[in-house]
């Protein structure tokens, strides 16, 4: 599992009432990406991996880039960002990687499992 860029920099700028100008990043991915937008939070669009391809997760939170001013938790459920999360060819340029997709169907942070994020219908 890799990102194009760290995380958490909107919900900490949403918290402070701090306008921003996010940068969608484009032309970083190689062929064979498989990606999705963290708009609704890591660990939200990583319970859409499971449900769309039957995969669970491993994150080390260690490896999860915190965008300044940001906490951990921030990066792994706040939203609005324009990062992507992604799983790739080990040959595709390389991206920031946080942990593994498993065939568990759990998602796990530091081992213990976990879920969260923005949920449009909750």
């Amino acid at each position: 599992i890799g990102l194009t860029g760290p995380l958490g920099g909107e919900a900490a700028a949403l918290a402070e009432r701090r306008p921003t100008r996010p940068r969608p990043r484009f032309g970083e991915l190689a062929p064979g990406c498989v990606c999705g937008d963290v708009s609704d939070g890591l660990l939200r669009e990583l319970v859409k991996f499971r449900a769309a391809a039957g995969v669970g997760a491993r994150i080390e939170s260690a490896r999860v880039p915190v965008a300044a001013g940001a906490t951990l938790e921030q990066a792994l459920t706040g939203g609005e960002e324009v990062e992507l999360v992604c799983a790739w060819p080990r040959a595709a340029r390389p991206l920031t990687v946080i942990g593994a997709f498993t065939e568990d169907g759990r998602i796990l942070v530091d081992g213990e499992e976990r879920e969260g994020g923005y949920d449009h219908f909750g």
